[in-house]
Order: C-alpha cells, then sequence, then structure tokens
C-alpha cells in the first residue's frame, strides 16, 4: 500500500511526531526546525519508521513496539550503509555500494 507522506520543518517543542490524516489519507511528518542536521536526520528516520509500521499488529498497543524497533533499525542501518558507501565513493571514486542509490545533496 503506497500512502503520501508530507515532511515538514516546524517550530515545535518535541522532536518530531507523526499523523495519519484520514482526509487525504496519508500521514503527516513534522520535525522540529531549531536542531541540529544530524538531530533532524535521526528524527526523520525515526518517524518514517512510525509511518512503515503504522499499520502494523503492534500500532494500536505500543508507538515503540518491537515492529517499530525492528524498522526503525532496518531504516538506520540503511542509512549507515548509504552514508558510508558514499564516503567510500569519494576516496575511490568506484561509485555506490552495489544495491546502493546515490543521492545529491
Amino acid at each position: 500500500m503506497e500512502l503520501p507522506v508530507r515532511v515538514r520543518s516546524c517550530k515545535m517543542k518535541d522532536y518530531g511526531d507523526t499523523t495519519y490524516l484520514e482526509n487525504m489519507k496519508g500521514f503527516r511528518v513534522r520535525i522540529r526546525a531549531r536542531q541540529s542536521l544530524s538531530i533532524k536526520l535521526d528524527t526523520v528516520l525515526h518517524e518514517y519508521a512510525h509511518v512503515l509500521s503504522w499499520f502494523g499488529s503492534e500500532s494500536e498497543i505500543d508507538d515503540h513496539s518491537a515492529e517499530w524497533g525492528i524498522t526503525y533499525a532496518r531504516l538506520y542501518r540503511m542509512h549507515l550503509e548509504w552514508d558510508f558507501g558514499r564516503a567510500q565513493k569519494k576516496r575511490a571514486k568506484s561509485g555506490p555500494l552495489p544495491g546502493q542509490l546515490e543521492f545529491e545533496f
């Protein structure tokens, strides 16, 4: 099932939050604007794990269930592999690791 995910940076107390909006049949992810880039990235990964596990069997019971934890761990591992692969590319100029997508920032 593919649903739209809107991510926005805004003024808020928490690091971030995720809401499923029935009217748009998709998700809104908000990230606190006034925090470092590395914390914003961690927060986006955290909140996107909520998106991916939202309709799971444990999501009605616990926001940070085992299912969410596994999803978050997988996302974080993919990020680390991409990030370190990107650094290797700069050193070796051999391109991304097999299976990786390279993004321009």
